[in-house]
């Protein structure tokens, strides 16, 4: 499965800094952190996450954990007891 950068669920303005910390495998807060202290610091640090705002595709409302399949939503997975849904 290919990694793609999308903003995140794990929103707290629009889900950019959670997206970038998913794509990276770091923690939301780091990148949060880092990206409000370079905002202070000036350059382009805003303008590259207003870009990045609108840019950003939103996530997928539809794939809860991963288990959803097929062209018309069917879901398919387990059950917590083991046997098959689909």
């Amino acid at each position: 499965m290919e990694k793609k950068l999308i903003k995140s669920k794990d929103k707290k303005i629009s889900g950019v800094a959670a997206g970038v910390a998913e794509y990276f495998g770091v923690d939301p807060t780091m990148v949060r952190v880092a990206w409000a202290v370079l905002a202070f610091l000036g350059g382009i640090t805003l303008v590259a996450y207003l870009v990045c705002w609108f840019a950003m595709p939103e996530p997928d409302n539809n794939n809860i954990d991963g288990n959803i399949s097929g062209t018309n939503g069917n879901i398919s997975g387990t059950n917590t007891n083991g046997s098959s849904i689909h």
